[in-house]
């Protein structure tokens, strides 16, 4: 289940070592915190720490220390960015002694906490977009940005009301997204849970392990025939689940949904 060689030998930070909050003034967001947890992590004291806030190709790095010494800027404001409420959030370890600075540990796709630090966070899995030209196509999906993007034809009318209430849509569309985002994951990016830095996958991984509880085979290889069989048919079990017709599933996965609308 390799995804790439990885000759850096990158490690991933696990998203439970990182706490990010938004701080408002008048219901806008202005700043943020980030607090980084890097024990366990073989990391070189003296690697330094970005913290980048995106979305799309809107972005913003802050420089929070050194591994050993990891501090806050003085300034996180990022009023300035686009498109607020999804932001994204990348954490980097870098070593700045090589020529080109090399990546040792990285998240990705990280999204802020709630507001009241004891709420549990709710982790978006999918991105929705309300205003795409998609010509005769109902909808697509997009993996250029740190969540999968459902894009949805503005051209039919009332496709936002569609989208979020229809039954008729909840059971045609969404079977079929859930499994052209497991797909890919495993056969295009090739999805491995030990080695891949991109946070939206290992949320796809743990949803989709939710619906079907049995685990997808563990020793998979991409070129092999066989074993790719097995991954689509445990793919195919995950999306026959979901569409057993159980509310609660697909309430659970609506809730999951951010709902992005693009000007």
């Amino acid at each position: 289940m390799k995804r790439h060689l990885n000759y850096t030998r990158r490690q991933r930070i696990p998203a439970k070592n990182i706490h990010i909050t938004f701080h408002r003034e008048n219901e806008v967001i202005k700043s943020f915190d980030a607090t980084i947890n890097l024990q366990g992590l073989k990391l070189p004291f003296d690697a330094k720490v970005f913290v980048e806030v995106y979305y799309r190709t809107d972005r913003k790095r802050f420089d929070f220390g050194t591994v050993s010494n990891i501090i806050q800027p003085e300034s996180t404001n990022i009023s300035e960015l686009g498109n607020l409420d999804n932001l994204n959030f990348r954490i980097k370890v870098v070593d700045l002694s090589t020529k080109y600075g090399l990546i040792l540990a990285e998240a990705d796709g990280i999204k802020p906490h709630t507001e009241k630090g004891d709420e549990k966070r709710i982790r978006s899995i999918l991105s929705t977009e309300f205003n795409c030209d998609l010509g005769n196509q109902v909808w697509r999906m997009n993996y250029s940005t740190s969540l999968p993007i459902l894009e949805l034809n503005k051209n039919i009318p009332n496709i936002r009301s569609l989208a979020k209430s229809n039954p008729l849509f909840f059971f045609f569309v969404y079977p079929q997204v859930i499994r052209e985002v497991l797909t890919y994951m495993f056969l295009v990016e090739e999805f491995d849970p030990e080695e891949t830095t991109e946070e939206w996958q290992f949320n796809w991984f743990e949803f989709a392990k939710r619906i079907y509880l049995e685990d997808p085979p563990t020793r998979f290889n991409i070129n092999d025939p066989d074993s790719r069989q097995e991954i689509v048919e445990w793919i195919e079990k995950v999306v026959d689940e979901f569409s057993s017709g159980e509310d609660k599933k697909w309430e659970s996965f609506s809730k999951l949904v951010e709902e992005v609308s693009v000007k």
